[in-house]
């Protein structure tokens, strides 16, 4: 899927210069989040999903699951709503 793939390469940009082993949760999320980056690369996120004719209904937020950061986000196409993640 184009679209993951895309949000992979963005969140991978986001993360590039965080360490990520054996830390918490909430101490990875708020590391990516001081990012001087994070914001360029979470609007090249949603560039990219606009781009593919999808309307974001939520905000794009970084999540962390099995420590591995990735951005999270809702969004419609055609009626149908996604979850993005």
């Amino acid at each position: 899927m184009k679209i993951t793939k895309a949000l992979a390469i963005a969140l991978a940009l986001t993360t590039a210069s965080i360490g990520m082993a054996h830390a918490d949760d909430n101490h990875l999320e708020r590391t990516a989040y001081q990012d001087p980056t994070v914001h360029q690369n979470l609007e090249k996120a949603r560039t990219i999903i606009e781009a593919q004719g999808y309307q974001i209904t939520d905000k794009l937020e970084i999540d962390e699951k099995r420590g591995k950061l990735y951005v999270k986000t809702e969004a419609i196409k055609n009626g149908k709503n996604m979850t993005f993640a």
